[in-house]
């Protein structure tokens, strides 16, 4: 996943926060499913 956005996003920093908010959008993802099962 990080290197697609790497290649996508040739700048570190942009790279770094499309990173950011696919981790939170996991993260989000996997508490909002472990709060309705």
């Amino acid at each position: 996943m990080k290197l697609k956005i790497g290649k996508f996003c040739e700048i570190e920093q942009c790279s770094r926060i499309l990173s950011a908010k696919f981790v939170n959008i996991g993260v989000r993802f996997k508490f909002n499913r472990g709060i309705a099962s």
